[in-house]
């Protein structure tokens, strides 16, 4: 894999991370914790993305 894949799946993630906690911060009801893979899982459009960081061995980093 090369290391601007690695760049730019790392910034995606960190850009759905933000959009995310902006969410979650006008939301007044508590919800479950989950980390930056599970919820680019979750959301179903984010796969590519959620491949590249398996792929690159960072589910545990993130």
């Amino acid at each position: 894999m090369k290391p601007s894949l690695i760049a730019k799946a790392t910034a995606a993630l960190a850009a759905l991370v933000l959009a995310t906690s902006v969410q979650a911060s006008n939301c007044s009801v508590a919800k479950e914790t989950k980390d930056i893979v599970a919820v680019a899982a979750g959301a179903g459009t984010f796969n590519t993305l959620v491949a590249a960081v398996k792929a690159a061995g960072l589910v545990e980093t993130l």
